[in-house]
């Protein structure tokens, strides 16, 4: 696994986190749960599941600014790997110092990471 698949990993599991929040709606009325059972909640007198309630009850209600960081997040994946590309193509261009540069910016990226099993120690340096 690579640090951008690894990035690209976390990225993605993090935006999955963000989409599954729901908020209650207004309208629920008295909300209560379940004596007998945990996962279930009273509404009106009438027990949901927790599947129920969200689906009745609820609406999305993702972070629109952490998921907007992980966009732009992944736009610095994509210009390293351009980066690397270019590199690659034309190694005389100049292009191994922003290449360089980035790669450091990826690491800084990992570092909240750094505990993770699949990272590895030299990326979060």
């Amino acid at each position: 696994m690579t640090l951008i698949e690894f990035l690209t990993a976390r990225y993605g599991q993090e935006e999955d986190r963000l989409r599954s929040a729901y908020r209650v709606r207004h309208d629920c009325g008295p909300l209560s749960y379940s004596s007998l059972y945990p996962d279930r909640y009273v509404v009106g007198g009438r027990e949901f599941t927790t599947a129920q309630f969200r689906d009745l009850f609820c609406e999305p209600n993702p972070d629109e600014a952490a998921l907007a960081d992980i966009a732009s997040k992944r736009a610095i994946l994509a210009r390293h790997e351009h980066a690397a590309k270019s590199f690659a193509e034309y190694p005389n261009n100049g292009n191994g110092c922003a290449l360089m540069a980035l790669t450091d910016v990826l690491k800084s990226l990992a570092a909240p990471f750094a505990d993770h099993p699949e990272c590895q120690q030299e990326w979060s340096q």
